[in-house]
């Protein structure tokens, strides 16, 4: 995907930016003023005229080189607005008549405010005009043309009302920007506390899943690839064993994130209490119980949520080497012999559905070296490819076909980079899991 081009100096929220631009534009706009009068005194023969502008000139053109190469933002701005403000007054007091820019040049020092704040640049603004009715009043006689006071007195009241506007205008966005500030503040510590929280919760979710050190003395070879799209998961895994056989199933809750995983927690919590007290032997039953559990969930407070998940389910007796498998919409996969025998599951989810009917129960006597895989449909449901289409269940089988011989560590990577390879920057759409085990019984 292309990234968008972005200019971080137009970013209003970034003020060391801003007065960036405007030091820039100002100096910039300096230089080709200066160089238009320098050029036109020149022409018409006022050369001293034309020695003040074009100094005025390589000062600011310094300036501008100076503040580039060094950054020096606070030196630039005040060296900026004396520059505008001395240039208006030697134009006012000495050149007047040649220089019909002055009152051009009257309206920069008002905008001091912009490279110096509100505050600070409104009492130099004033400063400034003061300065030149001083200057008019006193050496009324070093003016080369004498200006009527009705002209004095108009400029000086347009020339206040300007430096009003603009203080009015800094001043609402510095009060504007104080409140962007606080809002940002309390938004920046409100996502500290809900991400402490999901942290937190997946801790307490990774807490209650199998871990992996007995998974592994379970199973000689297997592979888990688990990969939540945010920070909480709304699949979950589970591992265990009591006696001569083996539980493990792949589930996939309602949703995913925050509120998947508080299902995944009823879905653990369940399940494990069911296996543990009960000592059922038949998948199909653990189901079953386990979705009268969900329901029971929610519909003790006389909710009809339809919140409940989709699971695979197997039994393995490690004395007959014989498998039953149960599963709410989530199929079995067995890699035998370079052919996948797919057990197909029982359309109803663990929870509240409309037509209910009980899960059904299916053995597969194992051989040495099966492959058996479970798995949440978030790998064969993400986008991607050339064409942004889901990677399918065909293609998940013709992976699996490809690499059945490499050892199931290799494969886990295998899956993680195809998937990788798949996306080509699209996002995740949901929860990935995917347990591969091969049976050396």
């Amino acid at each position: 995907m292309k990234e968008k081009l972005t200019l971080p100096l137009l970013k209003l929220s970034d003020e060391q930016g801003r007065k960036k631009l405007l030091i820039n534009s100002f100096n910039l706009l300096l230089l080709v003023a200066m160089l238009y009068f320098s050029i036109k005194g020149f022409l018409a023969g006022n050369n001293l005229y034309t020695v003040i502008i074009f100094g005025f000139f390589l000062i600011t053109g310094t300036n501008l080189l100076l503040f580039n190469v060094r950054q020096t933002t606070v030196f630039s701005s005040f060296f900026t607005v004396i520059v505008i403000s001395l240039l208006g007054v030697v134009l006012f007091v000495f050149f007047p008549a040649e220089g019909q820019a002055v009152l051009w040049f009257y309206t920069f020092p008002p905008l001091s405010m912009l490279l110096l704040g509100h505050k600070r640049g409104f009492w130099v603004s004033l400063g400034i005009i003061s300065i030149a009715v001083v200057l008019y009043l006193v050496f009324p006689h070093w003016l080369s043309y004498p200006f009527p006071p009705s002209f004095m007195l108009r400029l000086v009241f347009s020339y206040v009302i300007l430096i009003l506007m603009v203080y009015l205008s800094e001043y609402s966005r510095h009060v504007l920007q104080a409140r962007i500030a606080d809002k940002n503040e309390q938004i920046a510590k409100a996502h500290k506390n809900i991400t402490s929280s999901i942290v937190y919760a997946k801790r307490i979710q990774d807490a209650l899943l199998t871990n992996r050190i007995h998974i592994e003395s379970y199973f000689q070879e297997y592979f888990l690839f688990y990969k939540p799209k945010d920070v909480v998961s709304g699949d979950f895994y589970y591992v265990q064993k009591i006696d001569n056989r083996i539980y493990f199933a792949v589930a996939d809750c309602t949703g995913h994130g925050v509120p998947g995983g508080f299902i995944t927690m009823l879905g653990i919590t369940y399940l494990d209490e069911i296996v543990q007290g009960k000592e059922i032997d038949q998948p199909n039953i653990v189901l079953n119980k386990l979705r009268e559990k969900i329901k029971a969930a929610f519909t003790s407070f006389g909710s009809d949520n339809r919140n409940g998940l989709d699971i695979a389910l197997c039994v393995l007796d490690t004395t007959t080497n014989v498998l039953q498998y149960s599963g709410a919409y989530n199929p079995l996969m067995i890699l035998r012999e370079g052919e996948i025998i797919e057990i197909g599951a029982t359309k109803n989810p663990v929870g509240n559905h409309v037509k209910e009917k009980d899960f059904e129960n299916k053995d597969v006597q194992l051989r040495n070296n099966d492959l058996i895989y479970l798995f949440s449909d978030g790998y064969l449901d993400q986008f991607g490819g050339e064409e942004n289409r889901k990677f399918t269940k065909k293609r998940f089988k013709e992976m699996l076909l490809a690499h059945q011989d490499k050892p199931l560590t290799e494969q886990q990577e295998i899956l993680a980079d195809t998937l990788s390879d798949w996306q080509k920057g699209h996002a995740q759409v949901d929860d990935i899991t995917v347990l591969g085990i091969k049976w050396t019984g």
